[in-house]
């Protein structure tokens, strides 16, 4: 169903908006996302670490993050109102209008994300589920009312957007604060009688190298894009580009679910543990997202012109050149996530570097030289180098093998063919299940 609300979104953008005006949709989305990652200061992650380890309880943390949602949402906007008309910014060219209407997008995102990680934190993942859902399954229809039946264009699609993100949050926020007898732990750890500056200094200790690799991550995934705009300041090549890039990222529809409850599963359960369970996501994810590319490059021209059009025919190469990262890319993400669950951001954040140095000149000089192709290939080359790079320290601090985090074994095929069997028992349950039950630990096997 999501996959079906994100390509009906794409397409009802790509039809009525076309290639110059989905360049500037895209660059609003950069907006928010850049104003997070550089403002958040790794925040997100301390609520979820310091949650799971029960450092400090949901309670006492909860009014806190509540009001650094707010002070650091604040000084990004002011630091937005104070660079957008600059030469250099990606939004510079961009219409007063649409940029002022898409200024809330940015608060929103920092509450929505900081009560994301208060339930992901304590596993409460079904609720954060069915907040994506919501702002998913709203932006669509709003989409189609505000755009197509009203020919709103671009502003149509910019408040369809705020509108879909804002019940995101609401609904998280309405989640934490009417059932708090659910979702609240009492902390056990060293923060739960600290004072607030103990507190927060706490959080900012644990968060700066969080901060920093996220940053860093942010660089990796937009960094093209970025350099699509500034090197050629066109926004329509802007639109091509981001349109094949979201057709790959629809393949993060299976791994985002696991990533995200991937951190706090980790940081909750022993190391041996959490090693198997990384290693069994990561050789079967890597396998099913070769599978799924290579079916999706076989029919990436026809699907892209039935879908966005023949103008947006340009996209097909870049898809192309952007398939080994979307393949790629669930694999880096995995061996991150847990090194940074098992306590270590700093050196997950200095082995950030080799991609952002090689990674990122191999990509401005390819996007240099080949435009939004080159863009593409330089896209694949940070994501394969990140890979590389995660893998190594992966093994090096746990002692894995490498054929444990990438090679199937007898266990994985033994799973597969039980996995008709396990569809047909999950259907058999009774579908009334208690709120507590349903936010409980999967299975393994699940």
């Amino acid at each position: 169903m999501l996959l079906v609300a994100g390509m009906g979104t794409g397409v009802i953008l790509a039809r009525w908006l076309g290639p110059e005006g989905v360049g500037i949709y895209a660059l609003l989305l950069l907006m928010k996302d850049l104003s997070y990652r550089f403002s958040n200061l790794g925040l997100g992650m301390a609520i979820a670490f310091f949650i799971a380890r029960r450092l400090v309880s949901a309670r006492r943390l909860l009014p806190l993050a509540c009001i650094l949602a707010a002070v650091l949402s604040g000084l990004s906007l002011l630091a937005l109102l104070l660079v957008w008309r600059e030469p250099w910014s990606p939004w510079h060219n961009i219409r007063p209008f649409w940029f002022f209407l898409a200024l809330p997008t940015v608060p929103v995102l920092f509450f929505r994300t900081f009560f994301e990680r208060f339930l992901k934190g304590q596993l409460h993942i079904t609720a954060v589920n069915l907040a994506d859902m919501t702002g998913d399954f709203s932006q669509f229809p709003l989409l189609g009312i505000f755009v197509i039946l009203l020919d709103g264009g671009l502003t149509g699609a910019i408040l369809a957007l705020v509108i879909g993100d804002s019940l995101r949050m609401l609904f998280l926020a309405g989640y934490l604060f009417r059932f708090r007898a659910v979702v609240v732990q009492r902390g056990d750890g060293e923060y739960e009688q600290a004072s607030t500056p103990r507190l927060l200094g706490g959080l900012l200790h644990y968060g700066k190298w969080q901060y920093l690799f996220l940053f860093a991550n942010f660089l990796v995934e937009d960094l093209p894009l970025i350099l699509v705009k500034s090197l050629t300041m066109n926004d329509a090549l802007v639109g091509f580009y981001s349109r094949a890039r979201a057709l790959g990222r629809q393949t993060r529809l299976m791994t985002m679910p696991v990533t995200s409850v991937l951190f706090p599963f980790t940081a909750a359960s022993e190391e041996s543990v959490a090693v198997r369970r990384t290693n069994i996501l990561c050789r079967n994810m890597l396998l099913v997202t070769t599978i799924g590319v290579s079916c999706s490059c076989l029919v990436a021209e026809p699907v892209i012109v039935l879908l966005y059009g023949s103008e947006f025919r340009p996209s097909v190469p870049v898809f192309y050149a952007l398939a080994p990262g979307v393949i790629l890319w669930p694999f880096g993400r995995f061996l991150a996530t847990h090194l940074l669950a098992s306590g270590e951001p700093k050196r997950v954040f200095f082995a950030s570097i080799p991609t952002l140095l090689i990674g990122g000149t191999s990509c401005w000089v390819l996007t240099t030289r080949f435009g939004i192709l080159g863009a593409g290939w330089g896209a694949s080359i940070m994501f394969a180098i990140d890979a590389f790079v995660r893998l190594l320290q992966y093994r090096a601090r746990f002692g894995v093998k490498f054929r444990d985090a990438m090679v199937i074994t007898r266990e994985d095929i033994e799973r597969y063919r039980q996995l008709p069997e396990l569809i047909k028992n999950r259907g058999k349950r009774k579908k009334a299940k208690t709120r507590s039950e349903s936010d409980g630990e999967p299975t393994l096997e699940g």
